[in-house]
């Protein structure tokens, strides 16, 4: 682990150490925080429980060559090869410090207290006293999950995926124009008319919306899934469910797209034109 992979968590120490009380007049910035031994205050009571928690979260251990005592760090089992999904990772903690509520919710003290809840002048002398384990853990930070399946790839390029499938039926509907009448069967199962076949394309909003719905679950990091029962997790889960229930709407209007082809007044040769124009138009906005 190391802070300097961390500009945005850089800038904030400094800004905190610029804004400090007295320390142009060289007062006291560390009250209370003991000696540092061998190391400066500031690197041994600020920096090293940061890099300590940067380090646990992805090494086992830390061991001494006998020969040219380095240091050697030992990852934790499965980590060689890449970081697990849920594991935080040096964008996770910086972002931590992109967001100013997030920020200021999630930096607490060693007596539960925020760390912003204290005037300017002063944060900087507490610092020794954050508990950088709870607010850098990854289920505080991680929003993100780099998940290494076709999902984490859907998710990245879902509207070009979206485009191509689009066109590609619609190529397939304009090729197989002549061959569809023939074929009874087939015609029954995607539509009789061709303004109806061609309807057959806003079914594939809700297909994608489904998979686009469960690429996103899967790419969230912990810190913004819901984790708790609570009244506003609850809501913020019934909100998501409602969105994603209007992928469902084209689906809904082709089916009364079917039922009004086969009623007797629709069935006339210039039906594509006519009567199912206004439900075709519906069709294809609501997709």
């Amino acid at each position: 682990g190391n802070v300097r992979f961390m500009p945005e968590m850089i800038y904030f120490l400094t800004e905190l150490a610029l804004a400090a009380e007295g320390h142009l007049s060289g007062g006291q910035l560390y009250a209370g925080s003991g000696g540092g031994g061998k190391s400066n205050l500031y690197l041994s009571k600020v920096i090293r429980p940061i890099y300590n928690v940067v380090a646990q979260e992805w090494y086992a251990r830390i061991e001494i060559e006998p020969k040219g005592r380095k240091d050697k760090k030992i990852m934790k089992e499965k980590y060689d090869r890449f970081l697990p999904a849920d594991t935080a990772n040096y964008d996770d903690w910086d972002e931590l410090f992109c967001s100013p509520t997030r920020m200021a919710d999630g930096i607490k003290l060693d007596d539960g207290s925020k760390l912003f809840e204290l005037p300017h002048g002063q944060r900087f002398a507490a610092l020794h006293r954050v508990n950088w384990r709870a607010a850098l853990a990854a289920g505080k930070v991680k929003t993100h999950r780099e998940v290494h399946s076709l999902w984490g790839v859907f998710a990245s390029i879902h509207r070009v995926f979206l485009l191509h499938l689009i066109l590609f039926v619609s190529l397939v509907m304009m090729a197989a124009e002549d061959i569809l009448p023939a074929l009874s069967t087939s015609a029954t199962t995607v539509g009789k008319t061709r303004a109806v076949r061609f309807g057959l394309i806003g079914l594939l909003v809700p297909i994608y919306g489904a998979a686009w719905s469960f690429a996103r679950w899967e790419v969230t990091g912990a810190a913004l899934r819901v984790r708790n029962c609570g009244s506003r997790e609850l809501l913020r889960l019934v909100r998501h469910l409602l969105l994603a229930s209007l992928w469902l709407v084209p689906a809904v209007t082709y089916i009364m797209l079917r039922v009004l082809e086969g009623r007797q007044e629709f069935r006339t040769v210039d039906a594509d034109l006519n009567g199912l124009f206004p439900y075709l138009v519906l069709h294809y906005l609501v997709s």
